[in-house]
C-alpha cells in the first residue's frame, strides 16, 4: 500500500470528524477572510489559532500531511 493510499484511507475514516470541525469553524472562516483586508485583534487571532489546532488534533493524519 502506498503512502497516498494510506492517506486516502485515513482521510475517509476521519471525514465525519473533519466535517464536524469545519461546521464549527464558520466564525474562523469569517475571521480569515477579514484578515485579508485588516489586521485581526489579539482575541481574533487566538480564536483562529485555537480552531486550526483543533482541526489538526481531530485528524492527526491531516496534521502530519500538512507538516510534510
Amino acid at each position: 500500500m502506498t503512502s497516498r493510499e494510506e492517506l486516502n484511507i485515513l482521510l475517509i475514516k476521519n471525514k465525519a470528524r473533519l466535517a464536524k470541525e469545519l461546521a464549527e469553524s464558520k466564525e474562523v472562516v469569517r475571521l480569515i477572510k477579514k484578515s485579508i483586508k485588516t489586521d485581526l485583534t489579539e482575541e481574533e487571532t487566538l480564536k483562529v489559532r485555537n480552531q486550526l489546532l483543533d482541526i489538526c488534533k481531530a485528524i492527526p493524519a491531516f496534521a502530519v500531511f500538512l507538516l510534510l
